[in-house]
């Protein structure tokens, strides 16, 4: 899944590895066997909460 605006970058492929880019921070990688388990459950979290984002934006821009 990738995430990105005009200032930050998130690409996540849940048992590989994690991204992170900002023009403030630079850009960051992380391999999925090195996260804690505390850091692996809040990125399935921000998964779910992308995953609903798009189901609303699916019907907002899908609804007549």
């Amino acid at each position: 899944m990738i995430i990105k605006n005009d200032k930050f970058e998130l690409e996540i492929s849940e048992g590989t590895g994690v991204y992170f880019g900002s023009k403030a921070s630079g850009q960051h990688f992380k391999k999925w066997k090195d996260l804690k388990e505390e850091d692996k459950k809040e990125i399935k979290m921000i998964l779910n909460i992308v995953e609903n984002l798009l189901k609303t934006s699916e019907k907002t821009f899908l609804t007549d």
